[in-house]
């Protein structure tokens, strides 16, 4: 309770704030991949794990696009993304300790007792991280059941997440399908789909009366 954590996404870092002051006071940046999204700390205090859109520090072998002005891993010759990470950052010396590979634009994320969801937002799935291993335990698909010429729809949008952890369901806003999902974390399949309005990009839940 005495230090917020920010993700500064046109700098690649993430800071802390002091919040013990009289007027609280922007601490430390520290680099994690690019384009930061968001950021959630585990139930021990210990760790942050950071979402990046735009996935793993590029090298000088990588074809490249730019965010801002900040040199991204792109597809060639689309100039798309090419990665999409989450950051571990140890809070207690506050560096980065390792990355871990997701899907696309990996954006809003929750934890489900020992896993982090991440919402992969251009890849139209949710992973599903063991934070005891910090490696991608699942993948799970959240595609659209509509069968179009060359495999099923694409491009509905998850990014946030929310969970109700006492019936393992995770409920998931998708941006492009104007619906949340609403997803069995126990079959790992989506029960169905409850439609909302233009563009939802966050959900959260109350768990007082289960809305």
């Amino acid at each position: 309770n005495k230090t917020a954590y920010v993700v500064l996404d046109n700098n690649n870092t993430l800071t802390k704030i002091d919040l013990t002051q009289s007027s609280p006071k922007e601490g430390q940046e520290i680099r994690v991949g690019n384009v930061p999204n968001s950021v959630v700390i585990s139930p021990d205090g210990t760790t942050a794990y950071v979402s990046n859109e735009a996935g793993r520090i590029a090298k000088a072998s990588d074809f490249q696009g730019y965010s801002n002005g900040t040199p991204v891993v792109a597809e060639f010759p689309t100039g798309s993304t090419k990665t999409g990470t989450i950051s571990i950052v140890n809070l207690a010396s506050f560096t980065v300790t390792g990355s871990i590979t997701v899907g696309l634009h990996p954006t809003g994320m929750a934890l489900y007792g020992q896993y982090l969801l991440v919402a992969d937002t251009y890849s139209d799935s949710i992973s599903m991280i063991d934070t005891t291993t910090n490696k991608v335990a699942k993948t799970i698909n959240l595609e659209l059941p509509i069968k179009v010429p060359g495999g099923a729809l694409v491009g509905v949008g998850p990014n946030s997440i929310a969970v109700d952890a006492v019936n393992s369901i995770a409920y998931i806003a998708l941006y492009n399908a104007n619906a949340i999902a609403v997803l069995d974390l126990n079959a790992d399949q989506v029960l169905g789909m409850i439609p909302v309005g233009y563009a939802p990009s966050s959900v959260v839940l109350d768990a007082a009366d289960g809305e």
